[in-house]
């Protein structure tokens, strides 16, 4: 009976082996099963993908042909290089990428911030954030200086508690209507983090001459001069020089 309950034994562990086997094996398949599946959703996709972004670039849809891009760039390469529109897309997207370019160009040449704020978004998706961004900063710039140049040359015709809040305001109305452009557009590059050093930079240029004019037109460096001496410590530091040169 020993002997036939460990060969009962053996035989149970032998079919579970071979069960355990089985579903592994059938796990293997299955994953192979709903990788294709994966891979024929893709390749239906990137069909999609390319009906989408040629219909937008004949309607001049740029937003819309850069969601399909994104989408073809979301598809496995393997999946994407077995399709027959594989190659379309790759033109289509470098067609692309040239029409937003010469579009954000023509903007900033214009000063028409309307299309700068449609278009510049549109350069992070399509891997121009880095061009994107030089062309932003000397955009900015230049729009900048147009905003503070003018409260400039009202140093010594306007008072400087006056033209200090002008100079600021305009600094932070800047970066309240472009930083947010600017942080979603070009994130990749950090361009918000230049844009706050560009305004700091101007908004410093614009207010020194300011302060200084101030400083110069009260006087302000003799009255401290004579408040320093006039107080006690200066009183104390000037006696005990008196005393060591009386000693010496």
């Amino acid at each position: 009976q020993g002997t036939a309950l460990a060969e009962h034994v053996y035989s149970c562990q032998e079919l579970a082996d071979k069960m355990s086997c089985s579903v592994r094996k059938l796990d293997e398949r299955q994953m192979r099963v709903q990788h294709v599946l994966a891979l024929v959703e893709d390749i239906i996709n990137l069909k999609t993908c390319a009906e989408g972004v040629e219909r937008a670039l004949e309607e001049g849809d740029l937003p819309d042909a850069t969601s399909y891009v994104r989408q073809f760039h979301s598809i496995e390469g393997a999946a994407a290089k077995a399709s027959d529109h594989y190659d379309f897309m790759v033109s289509s997207e470098a067609r692309l990428k040239e029409t937003v370019m010469r579009k954000v160009q023509l903007a900033v040449s214009r000063s028409n911030l309307e299309d700068v704020f449609k278009f510049c978004p549109l350069l992070g998706p399509l891997g121009l954030a880095e061009e994107g961004a030089k062309i932003y900063e000397s955009f900015a710039e230049r729009l900048l200086k147009e905003g503070l140049d003018p409260l400039a040359s009202e140093a010594g015709k306007v008072q400087a508690v006056q033209l200090l809040p002008k100079i600021y305001n305009v600094a932070a109305g800047f970066l309240q209507h472009h930083l947010p452009l600017v942080a979603h557009g070009f994130k990749q590059v950090n361009a918000d983090i230049s844009l706050i050093r560009l305004v700091q930079r101007e908004c410093e240029d614009a207010a020194i001459p300011v302060i200084k004019g101030f400083i110069k037109v009260r006087g302000l460096k003799g009255k401290c001069r004579i408040v320093a001496n006039a107080s006690p410590r200066g009183g104390r530091e000037e006696g005990e020089e008196e005393e060591g040169g009386t000693r010496r």
